[in-house]
C-alpha cells in the first residue's frame, strides 16, 4: 500500500466518474419525489464534494513536494 500521490489522484478521477453516474441516475429518481432517492442524492453529492476537496489538497501537496533529480 505504498502508492504515490499521482496514482492516488487517478483513483479520485475514477471515483468522480462513478459519483457523476450515480448522481445522474438519482436525479431522475428525485424528480419522482422519492425521499430515499433525495437522501441518496444529497449523500452522493456531499461525498463527491468532500472527495474533490481531498483531491485538490493532494494536488497541492504534490506540487509542493521536491522534484526528484
Amino acid at each position: 500500500m505504498n502508492s504515490s500521490i499521482p496514482e492516488k489522484l487517478t483513483y479520485f478521477d475514477e471515483a468522480d466518474v462513478l459519483f457523476q453516474s450515480c448522481l445522474k441516475i438519482l436525479a431522475v429518481e428525485t424528480e419522482k419525489a422519492d425521499h430515499l432517492s433525495m437522501a441518496l442524492y444529497t449523500l452522493c453529492s456531499g461525498l463527491q464534494q468532500t472527495m474533490h476537496g481531498i483531491r485538490d489538497d493532494l494536488a497541492e501537496i504534490k506540487t509542493a513536494l521536491p522534484r526528484p533529480e
